[in-house]
């Protein structure tokens, strides 16, 4: 609050105006009073006098109820934390290595090595194709006038003891091929002839819808079983590039 009083000595004496600020702190609304203030003025000659401010009513009002949206103040909120990333990582790495240590132990349980056993050895090929040709018998495809599939069985049968045998790729090739491959192989003339007999058999069922009698079908797996003992008994395949040469 400011206020302001001119004092004139006379009509002839200077007139000097002095200023006096003041501020007024409340923490309350409504009516407050500020109490009369005296002022005491003593002139260069002369006696002193006091003069008294008269007491000034003020309305304190609150600004809130002016606005509408004072429902949207609210309380201040505390601190903002920070995120510490520090015990989650050396929560993982416990965890880690809980893992890493229950799987060396079981490991090294001596219950774990016993209970494992050991891998069996592979079947020679040719025992492979004789159980193959045994099960495909005793499923009576012939009877049933399932010769298709019984031809195309045979074939797969004896391409898979190619494979076994002489460690060349036969399953996805045509007979052409086969036949080209296992010329470089230690083959019998006659073994190689019973062969190129059954697999063009085979291809004339699949392919050209050729329908062999039931004694025909049952020659052919005969051929095929006699195949198989032949180049079993035999040595070992050896390409025909070697010094020694094939027996007759």
């Amino acid at each position: 609050m400011a206020g302001e009083k001119q004092i004139s000595r006379s009509q002839h004496e200077e007139t000097t105006l002095d200023h006096v600020d003041m501020m007024l702190v409340t923490f309350s609304t409504g009516m407050v009073s500020i109490p009369p203030i005296s002022l005491v003025l003593t002139p260069a000659q002369g006696n002193s006098h006091t003069y008294k401010t008269p007491e000034v009513p003020i309305e304190i009002e609150s600004i809130l109820d002016r606005h509408k949206d004072r429902a949207d103040i609210q309380d201040l909120k505390g601190p903002i934390g920070f995120f510490n990333p520090l015990p989650w990582i050396l929560g993982a790495l416990a965890l880690t290595l809980l893992a890493l240590l229950a799987w060396w132990i079981s490991k090294r349980s001596p219950g774990r090595n016993l209970s494992k056993k050991p891998p069996e050895p592979a079947r020679p090929p040719e025992e492979v194709a004789q159980h193959a040709l045994e099960r495909l018998a005793q499923r009576h495809l012939l009877e049933s006038g399932h010769v298709k599939e019984f031809y195309i069985e045979l074939s797969n049968i004896i391409r898979a003891y190619l494979e076994g045998r002489f460690d060349a790729p036969c399953l996805d090739r045509t007979t052409s091929e086969i036949m080209n491959e296992i010329k470089s192989h230690w083959l019998h003339s006659t073994d190689f002839h019973t062969l190129k007999e059954l697999l063009q058999d085979c291809d004339l069922v699949k392919f050209a819808r050729f329908v062999p009698t039931i004694e025909d079908s049952k020659r052919h797996v005969e051929l095929a079983r006699g195949f198989i003992d032949h180049t079993t008994t035999r040595q070992a395949p050896k390409p025909l590039g070697s010094h020694e040469t094939s027996p007759k």
